[in-house]
Order: structure tokens, then sequence, then C-alpha cells
């Protein structure tokens, strides 16, 4: 006897590709000179959701996350950091 099963295939929907970039503003006040390394805020924006906020000091090749802080809908952050930079005397 052949027995014969139904099924029905339910296609994963395809997301379009993110093109638009997320806007990113700088709160940190950089006018001045500083006398030791700041605490640097900001927000983000973007119209999907946002998960985290990494920045590089090196051009790219290595990344740090940001403490993050997102909106009740994830399309806007808040974002603080103290880059690790070693004081010189200037």
């Amino acid at each position: 006897s052949t027995t014969t099963t139904a099924s029905k295939v339910t296609p994963t929907p395809t997301l379009p590709p993110d093109i638009t970039p997320p806007t990113v503003h700088i709160s940190t006040d950089f006018t001045k000179p500083v006398a030791k390394v700041p605490i640097i805020r900001g927000t983000v924006t973007d119209d999907r959701n946002i998960s985290k906020v990494e920045y590089s000091m090196d051009g790219g090749r290595n990344w740090l996350s940001a403490q993050f802080l997102s909106s009740a809908d994830g399309k806007t952050g808040y974002f603080s950091f103290t880059p690790p930079i070693k004081e010189d005397g200037n």
C-alpha cells in the first residue's frame, strides 16, 4: 500500500536590501581642547531597528562597542563611549 502525504511549503520572506544608512549625531562638544579624554555621546536613528553602535579608531580594522540604549521602537538609540586614548601631555 502507498501512503501519500501532502505538505504545505511556506516560503521565507526576503527583506528588501537596507539602502538607507543610519543617521548619527554626536552631541559631545569638540570646539575646545580638553584636559582628559572625553566621553563621546550621541544619538543614532535608522528606518530599521538598531541593535548596537560600534566605533573604530584605526580606519575600520578593529571595532569597539559603545554603550547603547535603544528606544522602544528600536529605531532610535543613544550611545556613549570613552575612547581608549593614552594621554600624551598635549
